[in-house]
């Protein structure tokens, strides 16, 4: 048996005897047992001899031997001994060569029956695909035949289909986005509706210092990182889009007045710990967050589902939190199995968003529904306008369900500030009993109930 420790994270059964058993199992006192969200929220690297534990969780992380690991198992109280792992933001990588690579079969598969039923982005996905192949491959002269680009050449792709273009830093007067127009946001506003009051969560790579946001507060769940500051762009993006202010330049966010808080769970590359995920949602939990905005996830069958992370969605949506997280980019992978829903949105009770164009046309990436892992909505996610971190006080177009899931985020934050009593599951009734229908009629495992509609979830 390989005895190297690993870090794993437990979830418990019982409140009163959950530090007794680690410490039983590791033979430690239960008060070098420390506080797992004030020691992970400061500077301080965590190493292989912390021990720390979630007391508003019942769940621990440690690092365990594999006797370790099979004595906690056998423990009554022992919910789950799962291995951390990585989560990862869920937005589209932009033209550097990282879109996935399909088989002949997957790609031909997902063409429809005409071009002009495709979008934009599900032209630039494929022309993509076209341009990285050999121009003698049989796979490359179908796409350019359905394309109608029979010269295609791989450096004519990303001039032609490329949205995520990024929007130079300048003090340029502010329309209202074609995305939050799709919503019908500033109808609520209209009434006074702009989710002000309401304090929302960003669990991603921190939000940046920007002219078009205002950050409330918040905690870096980074190993070694106090700061929440973003040095990625992704958690900075998906915090505009729910809330950048109305203000006369950049954009403007679906709930321009809500309270942004930035929960850094994600890296400078974009991913983090699983155990730094679940400490970012204790702290949620801890600090009365209304809603919980969750751009990121894993490819795992939805049985699988950590048991903390449903502990923690579960205590928090008791609380009143409403937890909304990206449905997922992976419809494009080879696998059929890891098309649907990623994790955290499958999990129950947890809003699961899907990634829409200009059109209304399902995204080519956005994952699709399963039996125990539906969609619940969908929202823009294709080429969206919004905050980023770098330049300072820039923007940029970005694509993914990543995107369409703070603009759900945001009509959350109107709902909660026009029925404060509302619980997660009314507010999640009102959002889905008022989508506007989208490809076949009633609920499917695309759309889920179909696009968001601030103004009717706000009457």
């Amino acid at each position: 048996m390989d005895q190297s420790p690993k870090k794993y994270v437990i979830t418990y059964s019982n409140h009163t005897s959950a530090k007794e058993v680690l410490s039983d199992v590791l033979h430690i006192s239960t008060s070098s047992i420390e506080d797992g969200i004030s020691v992970m929220a400061s500077e301080r690297s965590i190493t292989e001899a912390d021990v720390l534990h979630f007391d508003n969780l019942d769940v621990s992380v440690a690092t365990l031997t594999d006797e370790q690991k099979v004595e906690l198992e056998q423990r009554g109280d022992v919910l789950e001994v799962v291995e951390d792992f990585e989560m990862y933001a869920l937005d589209m990588p932009e033209t550097d060569g990282a879109a996935p690579i399909l088989d002949s079969e997957t790609i031909l598969g997902l063409l429809p029956q005409s071009k002009d039923q495709m979008s934009g982005d599900q032209m630039y996905m494929l022309g993509f695909k076209a341009g990285q192949k050999a121009a003698q491959d049989s796979l490359a002269e179908k796409i350019r035949a359905f394309l109608e680009l029979p010269n295609l050449q791989p450096g004519d792709v990303k001039d032609k289909f490329q949205p995520e273009q990024p929007v130079p830093a300048q003090a340029v007067a502010q329309p209202i986005p074609w995305h939050i127009q799709m919503v019908k946001a500033p109808a609520a506003w209209r009434r006074g509706i702009t989710g002000f009051g309401i304090k929302v969560a960003v669990l991603d790579t921190g939000i940046a210092n920007h002219t078009d946001l205002i950050v409330s507060g918040g905690a870096s769940f980074i190993s070694g990182v106090a700061s929440f500051n973003d040095d990625n762009g992704h958690g900075t993006h998906c915090a505009g889009i729910i809330g950048a202010r109305n203000n006369t330049v950049g954009v403007v966010g679906v709930a321009p007045r809500c309270s942004l808080f930035a929960v850094k769970v994600l890296n400078a590359a974009g991913s983090g710990p699983f155990s730094g995920i679940v400490a970012g949602l204790g702290w949620a939990l801890a600090n009365k967050m209304d809603v919980v905005s969750m751009s990121l996830g894993a490819v795992m069958p939805c049985q699988n589902a950590p048991a903390a992370l449903v502990t923690a969605i579960n205590r928090l949506r008791a609380a009143g939190c409403t937890v909304v997280a990206a449905a997922g980019n992976s419809f494009l992978d080879p696998n059929p199995q890891n098309r649907l829903v990623n994790v955290p949105g499958s999990i129950p009770g947890v809003i699961a968003v899907a990634a829409v164009d200009q059109s209304g046309q399902v995204a080519t990436f956005s994952s699709r529904g399963g039996a125990c892992n539906p969609v619940t909505l969908s929202a823009p996610g294709v080429s969206i306008n919004s905050t980023f971190h770098s330049p300072a006080n820039s923007y940029r177009v970005l694509s993914g369900t990543s995107m369409a899931c703070p603009a759900v985020a945001g009509a959350v934050a109107l709902i909660k500030q026009r029925f404060p009593a509302f619980t997660p599951s009314q507010i999640r009734t009102k959002l889905v009993s008022t989508t506007s229908d989208l490809g076949v009629p009633g609920n499917d495992p695309v759309y889920g109930s179909g696009l968001l509609n601030c103004d009717a979830a706000t009457l």
